[in-house]
């Protein structure tokens, strides 16, 4: 009987090997808010600190860093909430998938197709393939949408003003090249995650599983 316990398809994630060097891997429940807490350190604290260095952190002619509300809702409230919601929803996920083999809903004759299909599961959500992929399409989005936010009105404090030139400040850079990636990142790792999940239902809807109407 294959153990989806052991297996833990959904125990990893693309930037695991990231996590591991930093002792913060993924699977690794005691660390899920110490990685939430430094994401915060790293997208938040930065841009008020930088935009302070410019006077842009607050009281400033134009929008500032501590009166952007967007700025709040995707660096301090959404990028640790997409940290700390993995460490609920790996346990779920472990949990609906050992109940296929618990209940026998996945007879012996498919134990070795359900196997490989959390081996595969595991591979996919890890791949380095995937890794690039999402950073490198976390840039692409950060960069394409930068200009339409500031001509929109948003995130006014990633431009200054230096001998009548507009510049990027030091809080925008840090913007385009961390925060925003980061959060980027974190976003389309859950949709991979997603993605995959489907997969997988998909998957096992199609083998011989025992359906019992008045199964709980």
């Amino acid at each position: 009987m294959p153990d989806p316990g052991s297996a833990n398809p959904f125990g990893t994630g693309p930037f695991q090997e990231l996590l591991h060097a930093l002792r913060l891997r993924s699977g690794d429940d005691a660390a899920i808010g110490r990685r939430a807490v430094l994401a915060v350190l790293v997208a938040w604290v930065p841009l008020v600190v930088l935009a302070q260095m410019q006077g842009l952190a607050i009281g400033s002619g134009h929008v500032s860093v501590l009166e952007d509300f967007a700025a709040y809702t995707r660096f301090l409230v959404a990028v640790p909430l997409l940290v700390l919601a993995e460490g609920q929803t790996r346990t779920w996920l472990q949990r609906v998938l050992r109940q296929f083999t618990a209940a026998r809903l996945v007879p012996p004759s498919e134990d070795a197709r359900f196997t490989e299909l959390l081996e595969s599961t595991r591979r996919l959500l890890s791949s380095r393939a995937a890794l690039l992929a999402i950073v490198a399409l976390a840039f692409t989005l950060t960069i394409a949408s930068g200009k339409a936010w500031v001509s929109q009105g948003a995130a006014l404090w990633t431009i200054v003003e230096r001998d009548g030139q507009r510049m990027v400040s030091y809080a925008g850079w840090w913007r385009v090249l961390v925060s925003q990636p980061l959060f980027m990142s974190l976003l389309l790792t859950w949709f991979w995650r997603l993605f995959l999940w489907a997969r997988c239902i998909r998957r096992i809807a199609r083998m011989d599983v025992r359906i019992i109407a008045s199964h709980p």
